[in-house]
């Protein structure tokens, strides 16, 4: 088969997104060299692209940030080329795909947000995600969401025409593993974090909920507790709107400019280095299509505690400690229970390290191979 992969949307501001798709396209290279991928990109995205001879490079100069330019150029122009190379079926990866497809088009969908929470994004973005996701679930030969949780959320609100759901998990790059203490320290004395710290792996988002996490950490310390400083590493990004000064200013209200410490943006190879030199993982994020930091965490043996929804409990199983994240309180009980039991801790990293070995290769590139075979008639 001849498979068009479209990337022009990727670029480094998407977070979790940038990390799901970069692992999944390593995987394939890894494992399937009978197929060709005619892959369209950018200056921004090609180097997700692997290095071999069934992968063809094909780049595109467009700003992946101006999306009216992109958008344009995926309605009409790329249809040519999909003509134009021979493509059997076309993988879009950015929740949608384009209405006037020639070849089958499959649809990677992370998560249905701009329909949980519309409030997320600007009337025009939300009513315009709206409407292509309508049209992308009466289009798609096949759907891909990256959870069951996603799934049920598609069938009950897009109510799609086509049968063919497949997930598609996150797969876990090799490199998140538990790091040599002396490459810890390293990294700690570069970055000037202290021995113990809660970290928080996260885009400046409503819906990540930081302000009811710098809440939970001043009520510790108004119950006599002494917390450990929390480590913010996260992006602004063009819908996070005024959340990051909002952070800022209820960091700066509670008195705790000195227990908060930002992270500026960090290489790949750096990530299994800050989650396996954090005490743990603090996650009170209400909406998540998967929530990668947490199981990312679990691999490098980092103990997580995170908020009880769907999705979270779907991937992470027994290996986190849940708390409501709508709770203040909540929060704060859990983050007292990891600091105060270093064996609950020790429990919690045995069980998230046996929990991230699910997340391989193998299981997802065969289902989405299945996937593209489907779609070709």
């Amino acid at each position: 088969m001849r498979i068009g992969l479209n990337l022009l949307h990727m670029h480094d501001g998407i977070g979790g997104v940038w990390n799901y798709v970069e692992n999944l396209i390593s995987a394939i290279g890894d494992l399937d060299r009978q197929n060709t991928y005619i892959v369209f990109v950018t200056r921004q995205s090609q180097r997700l692209v692997p290095d071999q001879k069934n992968f063809k490079k094909i780049l595109i100069n467009i700003n992946p940030l101006k999306a009216w330019h992109r958008i344009l150029f995926e309605n009409t122009i790329l249809h040519y080329y999909g003509w134009k190379h021979k493509i059997d079926c076309f993988h879009w990866f950015a929740n949608v795909l384009s209405p006037f497809l020639l070849v089958p088009g499959l649809v990677t969908i992370y998560d249905l947000l701009p329909l949980r929470y519309p409030g997320s994004y600007s009337q025009i973005k939300h009513l315009y995600l709206k409407t292509v996701l309508s049209i992308t679930a009466k289009k798609a030969k096949s759907i891909l969401p990256i959870s069951n949780t996603t799934a049920l959320d598609i069938i009950q609100i897009l109510k799609p025409k086509t049968d063919q759901l497949h997930v598609l998990p996150v797969i876990i790059n090799d490199m998140f593993k538990p790091s040599q203490e002396g490459e810890i320290k390293k990294f700690k004395d570069r970055y000037k974090l202290p021995d113990k710290f809660w970290l928080y792996v996260a885009s400046f988002y409503p819906h990540k909920n930081h302000i009811r996490l710098i809440n939970a950490c001043s009520d510790l310390k108004k119950q006599g507790e002494t917390p450990w400083p929390l480590v913010l590493r996260g992006d602004s990004g063009p819908d996070t709107g005024t959340t990051k000064e909002l952070i800022e200013a209820e960091i700066s209200k509670l008195d705790l400019d000195k227990d908060v410490i930002w992270l500026p943006r960090l290489a790949s190879y750096e990530l299994p280095l800050l989650y396996s030199g954090a005490s743990a993982l603090i996650f009170p994020s209400l909406f998540e299509g998967c929530g990668i930091p947490v199981i990312e965490a679990m691999a490098c043996g980092c103990p997580v505690a995170a908020s009880d929804i769907k999705v979270v409990k779907e991937f992470a199983d027994e290996a986190v400690f849940f708390f409501n994240g709508k709770s203040v309180d909540n929060i704060c009980s859990a983050m007292l229970k990891l600091q105060s039991d270093p064996l609950f801790r020790e429990k919690l990293i045995n069980k998230g390290i046996n929990r991230s070995r699910f997340f391989t290769g193998e299981h997802v590139v065969e289902k989405l191979l299945i996937a593209y075979k489907g779609a070709v008639p």
